[in-house]
Formats: structure tokens, C-alpha cells, sequence
């Protein structure tokens, strides 16, 4: 193990991240490999990422992140991290994922406790971090080792790195909950809901069916028994709406329009789900974790909690948590999930709402990443729901999508709601339809033009006339997501090629690069032509004109 040291001062601007030159103290073996950890010794808001680095002239590249609202000035010769050689036979162990035998011995699968320093380092820190939130509790943790279930189904990874894995997992056990009903509680954020000067809206509680009022009944004994609410003298008022599922169940809802008609608009931006695929190229390991009731993690500000009260026939109630349905829980939950992760995200893990997907190119470095992300959703009060986490596979369902080390295609389970979908019937429908396959446009060659016959039912004015074109575009749409094409990663250090075709309806690209010596898709887009548009199709020369204007729009 050997210290490092900064090899000059750095200024890390407010939430800014570097990467930093650090002095390996003691002879380190050039070209080794090193697990990067950072020291308790630097400033508290500084962040160094638990990384595997490549000593070159004795010295090592270190990130590091500014987790405060100030700058930090960092001053050289630091004692910034320790540095712990990796063999290289733990990679070579790590490429074997097909469940068979590695190069490690069976006696050494058979010691667990005979870890080479690297893994005894990550498994040590995060034990330190286990100790600290469970030292109260030896029995509680004894219980959730015993019942904690990791699933590893359709995971590619051997036996002795499923026991690894899993012996880090376990060190987390206080961090897991059977039941989206026992969230955390972080104290990063208390959620407010800005009205400005407007006074207080009261509103009327709805009827409901005897059926309906029992659901009403028992959801309402429920949150008040976990703590989630309380009775409530507010002036404000937001009905209840039970909202009746497709399988026939009912949903508790609460009819939050009126309040956010006049609450003041967050608008943190949420990551861009192309952007979210596009980092995944290369990785050959993911892992997925879920926040077990992710907004019910979030306490609700003091000043705040009188406007979150819902009305019915039980009485007046307020939210102590933050609840479903308020305008800013999106963007305020995003915001919060991404300065947990503030330095791991897009690099090392990728996060929407309450799902963090965690990739890696090789296991040593996806065991180093799971202890960092762990670590932050600890610190940050999240509890995260077992049933829903998968571990150490080599393809990984995210955000209606399958990511796999080859490339990214649509799941299965959402294009079956495409193909469960009946004819429109009506504009909500036609709506309701096209939204769906637009999802996964990106799959579908001329998805503007094969959908042009469905869209002009959404014109103003229009007539609603099912006609044949109707009807082709409509199961011609489905044909394609039944075998769509899977697309390849882009990699931005290689050229992409364009092709553009255009035609009176609309305008369709594909993006394109070589892989293994022949062309394949990245994406497809396509754009109906609407409006002034349409008037490249008859000018003089229109057939080029059209062409051209498609250059542009895919460029």
C-alpha cells in the first residue's frame, strides 16, 4: 500500500470535478495496476473516486470532486489517497464469465478469507461503514445477513466472484428492505412547495363508491401507522381521486392540479434517455438498484407540509414525506439522486428518478464502483428494495430498454404493450398509440413516414376516418417492433456515416458506423413534413431541394 500526494495546488471550483496528478510515495512498480481511496484527512467536501489507475513515472491521475457550494483550493504535496496494487491475476480471473473455471486455484475459491489486499481494502471500508450504522443493532444485522436473497439469476459472473460480490452486498444489509413500504430518510433535502403570495386553495372532497371508500380506508391506516401523515388543520385542501387500475384494482390518488396550477416550477432538467444509452457503449457488467419508495425518502420542509393536505370523507390529513403528484417531486428527486452520485454520474453509474444502473468494462473495477455507489446511498439515508436490484449481469433491462455489451435493443416486456394495444378508436387513442411507438422511434427506419396516415388524425379539424392507409401504418408499426434491429454503441473516436432519404411525406436518416468491417445503425430518426415544410416539394427542382433540406434537418 502506498500514499500519494498532490504534485500541485488545484482549485476545484463549486460542484466542480478534476482530474488530478498525484505523487506515488514509496516504489511503486511501473505500468501496475492500483486501487485508488481516498483519505479522511482531506477537506470534508472533497471527493476522491474509488478508482483502479495505471502508475506511469511513479505517479497516478486521481479525480476528485467538490461536493460544497464554495471553491477548494487543494495545496500541493497533499496527502490526497493510498494506492494499493492490484495483481493482474484478479483480471484475469474476472474474464472468465461464462460460470466456469478461473485460473485461481479451487482451494483458493474454497478460503474466501484469503482476499488479496485489494478486495480486503474495499471489503474493510465498507465494513468500516457497516459498523457505524449498525453497531446499535448486532441482532438486526445477524437476521438481515441470514434472509438478505442477492439475486444472481442470469448473471454471467463465476462462482468465487458471485461469493465477492456478495460478501460486499452483505456489508450493505442494514441498506435493504423487502417492502416499499420501509423507505429511509435522508436529511440532504426537505421538500418545499413555493406558492408565492397565494392564499390557501380549499377544495371539495369527491364521492366515492363503498368499494372505493374502504381502499381510501385502509391506505389512509396504513400511512398513518408508517408515519407518512398526520390529521391536519391546513387551510389547504387537495381531494383524494381513486382511480380505477386495468386489472380492476383501485389506486389511491390525490388531485394535486389546483396546487400546481400555482406553485412556483422547478426546472432542473432530467437526463435525456439517448444521452443515458450512449454512455453505456463498451460496459460488459451492469448492475441495478431501486430506492424502495424513492420519494418517500424525502421529508417534507416545516413551512410546507400544510399545503400537501388532502381532503375526503375521513377527514383532513398532510404529508410528512414527500408525496406522489406535486409539479417539482420530479425534478426535485432527480436533483437530489444526481448530488448524491455527483461524481460517479456518467462515468461510473447512471441515474433516473429511483433507478441507478451501475456499469463496468471487467469485475475488479465493477466491485470498486458497487462499494462507491453503496456507500452514497447509505450516507444519504436511501434503503433500496432487494427484489428489484440485479447484480453482475451481462445485459440489464433500463428505462423500457435492454443494454448489452453489443449494443442496445427494446425490452421485450414494454413492446408488448404495443402489441397488446387495439385500434384506435378515437384522437385520445390515437394519442395514446402513437406515444407508445414513438418511444421507441430510434428502432424503426421511416418511422415519420410509416406513421403519417395515423398522425393526420391529429390535425385540427380533422375527421375521425379509420381508412386502410390507417390501418396498414398501424400494424406495419407493430411488425417492426416484433424483430427490431439491435443498435450499436457510438463511438465518438471513430467516424460516423449519414444516409438521408426524403420524400413527399417525410424525411428519414440513419446513422451509421463500421464495426468489425461492416456498417451498422446507431439510430434512426425521421421527421413528418408539416407546414412551410412542404414547400421544398414544389419548387422548381424539388426532388433535390427536398434532399437537401433532409441534409440539414439530419445534420
Amino acid at each position: 500500500m502506498h500514499s500519494t500526494r498532490i504534485s500541485s495546488t488545484v482549485r476545484l471550483r463549486p460542484g466542480g470535478q478534476a482530474l488530478v496528478v498525484t505523487e506515488v510515495q514509496g516504489k511503486a512498480p511501473e505500468d501496475a495496476t492500483v486501487l485508488i481511496e481516498g483519505l479522511q484527512e482531506v477537506d470534508a467536501t472533497v471527493r476522491v473516486a474509488r478508482t483502479l489507475c495505471t502508475v506511469n513515472d511513479g505517479k497516478v491521475l486521481v479525480e476528485v470532486c467538490n461536493t460544497s457550494t464554495e471553491e477548494v483550493i487543494i495545496s500541493k504535496h497533499t496527502l490526497l489517497a493510498v494506492a494499493t496494487v492490484v495483481p493482474e491475476t484478479a483480471f484475469a480471473s474476472s474474464a472468465s464469465t461464462d460460470g466456469g473455471k478461473t485460473p485461481a486455484s479451487e482451494e483458493s475459491r474454497t478460503k474466501p478469507e484469503e482476499n488479496p489486499s485489494w478486495i480486503d481494502s474495499i471489503l474493510s471500508a465498507a465494513a468500516t461503514g457497516a459498523s457505524s450504522s449498525q453497531g446499535t443493532m448486532p441482532e438486526l444485522e445477524k437476521v438481515l445477513q441470514e434472509e438478505l436473497n442477492v439475486d444472481f439469476s442470469d448473471s454471467k459472473l463465476n462462482e468465487e466472484q458471485r461469493a465477492l460480490l456478495r460478501s460486499l452486498i452483505e456489508l450493505f444489509c442494514d441498506m435493504f428492505v423487502e417492502t416499499s413500504m420501509t423507505p429511509g430518510r435522508t436529511d440532504l433535502l426537505q421538500f418545499s412547495v413555493d406558492t408565492g403570495t397565494h392564499s390557501p386553495i380549499k377544495q371539495r372532497p369527491y364521492r366515492v363508491s363503498k368499494a372505493e371508500g374502504d381502499v381510501m380506508e385502509a391506505e389512509i391506516q396504513q400511512y398513518l401507522k408508517l408515519g407518512h401523515i398526520r390529521p391536519s388543520t391546513s387551510p389547504w385542501a387537495s381531494p383524494v381521486l381513486m382511480i380505477r387500475k386495468p386489472d380492476g384494482g383501485i389506486r389511491f390518488c390525490i388531485d394535486y392540479r389546483r396546487l400546481n396550477a400555482v406553485t412556483i416550477k422547478d426546472c432542473y432538467p432530467m437526463p435525456l434517455i439517448d444521452d443515458i444509452l450512449d454512455v453505456l457503449g463498451k460496459a460488459k457488467l451492469f448492475s441495478t438498484m431501486d430506492i424502495a419508495s424513492g420519494y418517500w425518502n424525502v421529508p417534507m420542509a416545516a413551512d410546507s407540509v400544510e399545503k400537501t393536505v388532502f381532503t375526503c370523507k375521513y377527514g383532513l390529513y398532510e404529508w410528512l414525506v414527500m408525496p406522489f403528484g406535486l409539479c417539482n417531486a420530479v425534478p426535485a428527486f432527480e436533483r437530489l439522486m444526481e448530488n448524491v452520485l455527483i461524481d460517479l454520474k456518467w462515468r461510473t453509474c447512471l441515474v433516473y428518478l429511483d433507478d441507478c444502473v451501475l456499469f463496468s468494462d471487467d469485475f475488479p473495477t465493477h466491485l470498486v464502483r458497487l462499494n462507491q455507489a453503496l456507500e452514497r446511498f447509505r450516507n444519504a439515508g436511501f434503503k433500496l428494495k432487494m427484489k428489484k436490484c440485479k447484480w453482475g449481469r451481462d445485459q440489464v433491462a433500463f428505462l423500457g430498454h435492454i443494454a448489452t455489451p453489443s449494443g442496445i435493443l427494446p425490452n421485450p416486456e414494454k413492446v408488448k404493450s404495443v402489441m397488446n394495444v387495439k385500434r384506435p378508436h378515437d384522437l385520445h387513442t390515437v394519442r395514446a398509440f402513437l406515444g407508445l411507438t414513438s418511444y421507441f422511434r430510434r428502432y424503426i427506419p421511416g418511422y415519420a413516414g410509416i406513421s403519417a396516415p395515423i398522425e393526420r388524425l391529429k390535425l385540427k379539424g380533422a375527421a375521425f376516418v379509420w381508412t386502410d392507409d390507417c390501418k396498414a401504418a398501424f400494424m406495419q408499426l407493430k411488425r417492426k417492433l416484433i424483430e427490431p434491429p439491435i443498435l450499436v454503441y457510438p463511438d465518438f473516436s471513430k467516424r460516423f456515416k449519414l444516409y438521408v432519404d426524403s420524400s413527399k411525406q417525410a424525411v428519414g436518416a440513419c446513422l451509421m458506423q463500421t464495426v468489425d468491417g461492416r456498417d451498422r445503425a446507431v439510430a434512426y430518426a425521421s421527421k413528418l413534413l408539416v407546414g412551410s415544410e412542404k414547400n421544398w416539394i414544389h419548387k422548381q427542382d424539388g426532388t433535390s431541394d427536398i434532399e437537401c433540406w433532409g441534409i440539414v434537418w439530419a445534420t
